[in-house]
């Protein structure tokens, strides 16, 4: 193989590459919106009793890692609010979500 050959092999590899990454990222980018989205359909919800919700990442393995603010992170109810509230407001709105955490 000739040097230009090999130039040529290796650019676009690294093309291909930087294509998959890119197309990674922003598929990460739009589930993130859209989980971002279906909490905000129950956050006036959460504000009305003091608390509030963060999103903090979706993993590889499609599970939202949430954090609860303000009064939700004592509240007795946490649980069940994120069981059935959250929980299942994301993975309707979002079927590819497989989990979601309160950390």
């Amino acid at each position: 193989m000739l040097p230009s050959e090999m130039l040529t092999l290796i650019r676009q590899k690294w093309l291909s590459w930087l294509d998959r990454f890119s197309m990674t990222k922003r598929k990460h980018q739009d589930l993130l919106d859209k989980v971002e989205a279906s909490i905000n359909s129950i956050r006036p919800y959460l504000q009305t009793d003091g608390g509030n919700i963060e999103v903090l990442e979706i993993t590889d393995d499609m599970t939202v890692k949430l954090r609860l603010l303000g009064n939700c992170e004592d509240c007795p109810m946490s649980e069940m609010t994120m069981a059935a509230g959250v929980e299942e407001t994301i993975k309707r709105a979002v079927p590819e979500i497989l989990k979601v955490e309160a950390i």
